[in-house]
């Protein structure tokens, strides 16, 4: 499923940035997708060079989308499990907003190099992105020392932090573009942190 724009369902809602240290909501114009489906629906975004799966319907998650980029932020996908997305639609100023599965992807800025020979590493170029804007990563505050793992074929960093929730962290980079997934959960047996293992295993680069 290609995600198309629908100005009907287009809304201000909450995004989480709740890494690590940040608890705060970072607020931009975005879009609901409806998925009435219980089916695996698949989003594919070759501008962005990434495509993942999900389970739609009352028993899986709600996607909503950025409408449009934000400075270095090219694109934002939050999944959240439906009956907790309805809940806090309903009484948004009585609940937290509920913990979601996150993909933000990033432009990276071209670097400045005098020879080839001096171009940095991608996973070390990956990890001074993510301490030059710690404010995003919050990963100078993760619970652990980043590992080093594979996202389709990728090198990324995987680590765990605090927030709002408990946060499950990869950041990837690609074709000049930082990945960062997020998975909140409060304990290991919610939706969404189960939904979370599925979704960073099936992640695809274009």
């Amino acid at each position: 499923m290609t995600v198309t724009k629908n100005t009907k369902n287009i809304a201000i809602i909450g995004l989480i940035l709740a890494i690590a240290g940040i608890g705060g909501y970072f607020y931009m114009q975005s879009q609901v997708v409806p998925t009435l489906s219980t089916d695996i629906q698949t989003v594919n975004n070759k501008d962005i060079s990434l495509e993942f799966v999900y389970g739609g319907g009352d028993t899986g998650f709600t996607l909503t989308q950025s409408a449009a980029p934000d400075g270095n932020l090219l694109k934002a996908y939050v999944l959240t499990a439906t009956k907790e997305y309805k809940e806090f639609q309903e009484n948004k100023d009585d609940r937290e907003t509920p913990p979601a599965i996150s993909a933000f992807v990033y432009q990276l800025e071209d670097e400045v190099v005098a020879s080839t020979s001096e171009r940095v590493e991608r996973i070390t170029r990956l990890q001074n992105w993510a301490m030059d804007n710690d404010a995003l990563t919050s990963i100078s505050k993760a619970k652990n020392t980043p590992d080093i793992v594979e996202l389709d074929g990728l090198k990324a960093l995987h680590y765990q932090a605090d927030g709002l929730y408990q946060q499950d962290v990869y950041l990837a980079s690609y074709k000049n573009k930082v990945y960062m997934f997020v998975g909140q959960y409060d304990s290991e047996k919610d939706i969404t942190y189960i939904g979370f293992q599925d979704f960073i295993q099936k992640i695809s680069f274009l």
